[in-house]
């Protein structure tokens, strides 16, 4: 075990467990192989603080606190760790796929549109003036198709190129018969959520050539003839579009240094160290949590051969006695189980909540 921590810097969680998880390479030139669950200290299990989990006492929460303070602490995670510009990118692509990406513009939309009926109702005065398309003034409604074309045309030679540089990696990772590195790769060059941003905007882009909702809108005798809504949502076309560049661009360099051995080592790194590591802190930890639930979670003081065995997340087996049992209609996890009040109740069960989803 010392050797573990003295490999990692320090114990893999600050004050609580010292714990030996999967990790396959650090960025410090040393490589180790670390067997999971090889070894196990519980240090103050007795004196869980759950106001880390916040007023809830969430054990989510808890264990996010925990791998968050040791990750940020550990000196070979942190020469691993994801540069702001990426974490700001992986951040902004956190909707993922395609659905939530459209879903998430018809709320803004929607939110312009009753923006728009309730200012054009209460306070059409307050309406800059000079957002009126036609003479003597500026053709917005002109400039707005036209722009809108434009942002077209740059997102679909965009998404060609990162269909292009996808077939390439496919092709070579293909020959050299690598399933895991196309994993690492669709992982650290954010094609997947890439290419989702990139066609729901052209979706975006097709339709509001014809802006449907604003016209419904107007038809209701509900909107206003000045531009000033539909420029608010073409600045949020272009502040979508530059960010799919951005990404782009990430994209680009992952593709070109995937190809290069040296650089791909880098790859797994980084990936271990920001996303295999933390994942499997978090799973450990919660069902090292969940595993003591008599003396921790609901803090039960009677003996242990008399008293009731309480287990979350896991499954030990069937139980001796079955005192409540529960059939649900759809399939069922447990998600969370949060200590209301933040510290362990003195009547078992009686302030702890249990959180499931499907």
């Amino acid at each position: 075990m010392e050797n573990v921590v003295a490999l990692l810097g320090e114990p893999v969680c600050s004050g609580q467990f010292i714990m030996c998880v999967g990790v396959h390479s650090f960025v410090d030139g040393r490589r180790a192989i670390l067997i999971p669950g090889a070894a196990v200290r519980l240090d103050e299990m007795s004196m869980v603080d759950w106001r880390r989990g916040g007023w809830t006492g969430s054990v989510n929460r808890w264990v996010r606190r925990e791998v968050h303070e040791h990750m940020r602490s550990n000196p070979a995670a942190s020469a691993a760790r994801y540069d702001i510009g990426v974490r700001a990118l992986r951040y902004a692509f956190r909707v993922g796929t395609f659905r939530r990406f459209v879903g998430l513009y018809l709320v803004v939309d929607l939110v312009f549109l009753a923006a728009e009926a309730v200012a054009a109702w209460t306070a059409p005065d307050s309406l800059p003036s000079w957002t009126a398309s036609g003479p003597p003034g500026i053709d917005l409604k002109g400039l707005v198709l036209n722009v809108s074309s434009y942002l077209l045309s740059t997102q679909v030679g965009a998404l060609g190129v990162v269909s292009l540089a996808l077939a390439l990696v496919t092709l070579v990772a293909q020959r050299e018969g690598s399933s895991t590195d196309v994993q690492l790769y669709h992982h650290e060059s954010l094609s997947f959520e890439l290419v989702a941003s990139c066609v729901a905007l052209l979706a975006v882009l097709c339709v509001q050539l014809l802006w449907p909702l604003q016209f419904l809108l107007h038809r209701l005798s509900l909107g206003t003839d000045l531009q000033v809504f539909k420029l608010g949502l073409l600045g949020i076309h272009v502040g979508w579009l530059l960010v799919n560049l951005c990404a782009v661009a990430h994209f680009i360099v992952t593709t070109f240094r995937f190809v290069q051995q040296s650089a791909r080592e880098r790859l797994r790194e980084r990936y271990t160290a920001n996303v295999v590591l933390p994942l499997e802190m978090t799973e450990r930890l919660r069902q090292q949590l969940y595993g003591l639930a008599n003396s921790e979670l609901i803090e039960a003081k009677v003996d242990a051969e008399e008293g009731p065995d309480v287990m979350f997340g896991t499954d030990f087996g069937e139980p001796s006695v079955v005192e409540i049992e529960s059939t649900f209609a759809n399939p069922t996890a447990l998600h969370d189980f949060r200590m209301i009040g933040g510290q362990p109740p003195s009547c078992p069960l009686a302030r702890s909540r249990a959180h499931y989803g499907i």
